[in-house]
């Protein structure tokens, strides 16, 4: 039987706070997170597209050996997020029950937007301007 490593309790930071519950320091102007600040320390540069996840669930704690590196996407399922980015891209009609097909839904900020809809608003505003 393989024995086990100890593993080392967790570094607790006890200064600035997140509004999301991260340990946070500020440098050069601007805030950063001090988890990923210990693994860039640590490991180097974060790529893009990967987050540092705790481990130990523990979103104050800054020990290296409770970070992972893991997509933006398996950190959602592994927190079990599906969020509301999940919600609207799987509906399939607007609010007004037009099909978001490719030549009625066009992306504005960000968010799929209906054409139809957009087009009887703009008619509703032209009528009440010409009244």
């Amino acid at each position: 039987m393989a024995t086990r490593l100890p593993v080392p309790p967790c570094k607790t930071w006890t200064g600035a706070v997140s509004t999301r519950g991260y340990g946070v320091v500020r440098r050069g102007g601007k805030n950063h997170y001090v988890h990923r600040k210990a693994w860039i320390e640590a490991h180097g540069p974060v790529p893009k597209g990967f987050v540092v996840h705790h481990v130990c669930e523990e979103k104050l704690c800054y020990e290296v050996t409770h970070l992972m590196l893991m997509t933006h996407q398996e950190h959602r399922r592994h927190h079990g997020l599906s969020g509301a980015g999940a919600a609207h891209a799987a509906k399939t009609h607007c609010k007004e029950g037009h099909e978001f097909t490719p030549e009625n839904t066009y992306v504005w900020r960000g968010a799929r937007k209906c054409r139809a809809c957009r087009a009887a608003a703009w008619k509703r505003h032209y009528e009440r301007k010409a009244a």
